[in-house]
């Protein structure tokens, strides 16, 4: 897959506005991502917070709020890439954070680029799955990629922290583990994305918006009708999902 300039620009743009957003809710909301943004004095048992506005006035200060950075760019681009980032990228984006500060721009300011930079890095827009070049054979996905694979077709999005606490413990794949988190995805909400997207392009469902039955042969038809008839398709294949029936009840239903 590529993306085109034109597109880079808007997941640009979009990732600015997404950013902007967490700096001016934390302004408004100090307990708004303390992961992100810190708090000074919280491991001497002092209640201070820092809002990132000012600059730290010690060099104590300054070095532990560049810890904290660290700290949540390092989280923030785990939860972006679906994996922990390598140090050679979180030390790129350190330095685009001591840039900023050395510019006498804000801590919340310089967190902004590096956020940015997160969300418009490739390993954040695709689903990069490790190359294995010398393998002839099939072969395992690591614990990330199963993460990923589970959470995309289950749920249509990236992987909670459960899922990605297990893959970075190495127990994704031990079968019981592996089942029990399918057992507890299909039985989240969540899991009606896979009946709408999956099931829906499978079952070409998708066309049912384009299709215009003749009004002659059906008048009762309308819009209403429309939405009741793929509600009931899409409640019976939740309900097959999640109760673990055959698929054969969508002939017998």
């Amino acid at each position: 897959l590529t993306l085109t300039p034109a597109q880079i620009e808007m997941y640009h743009s979009a990732a600015v506005k997404a950013t902007q957003a967490i700096v001016e809710a934390r302004r408004s909301n100090t307990r708004i991502d303390p992961i992100l943004f810190g708090s000074i004095g919280a491991e001497r048992g002092k209640e201070e917070t820092w809002s990132g506005e000012k600059s730290p006035s010690t060099p104590q200060e300054g070095a532990h709020v560049r810890q904290l950075a660290r700290e949540g760019i390092s989280n923030f681009a785990f939860r972006a890439f679906r994996r922990p980032p390598d140090e050679y990228y979180i030390n790129r984006l350190m330095r685009i954070y001591d840039r900023a500060i050395q510019e006498d721009q804000s801590h919340a300011e310089a967190m902004n680029y590096c956020l940015q930079a997160v969300l418009i890095s490739p390993n954040f827009l695709f689903r990069i799955e490790a190359d294995r070049p010398n393998e002839s054979q099939a072969y395992r996905v690591d614990d990330f990629e199963l993460a990923s694979r589970l959470s995309y077709l289950i749920w249509s999005r990236a992987p909670d922290r459960e899922l990605l606490q297990l893959a970075q413990e190495g127990q994704l794949q031990v079968r019981a583990t592996l089942l029990a988190q399918i057992e507890r995805m299909l039985a989240d909400s969540r899991s009606k994305s896979l009946v709408s997207n999956f099931f829906f392009q499978w079952l070409d469902l998708r066309l049912l918006d384009a299709h215009q039955p003749s009004p002659s042969e059906f008048g009762e038809f309308n819009e209403a009708l429309r939405d009741s008839m793929r509600g009931e398709v899409e409640a019976l294949l939740h309900a097959i999902v999640r109760d673990e029936a055959p698929l054969t009840a969508i002939i017998d239903h």
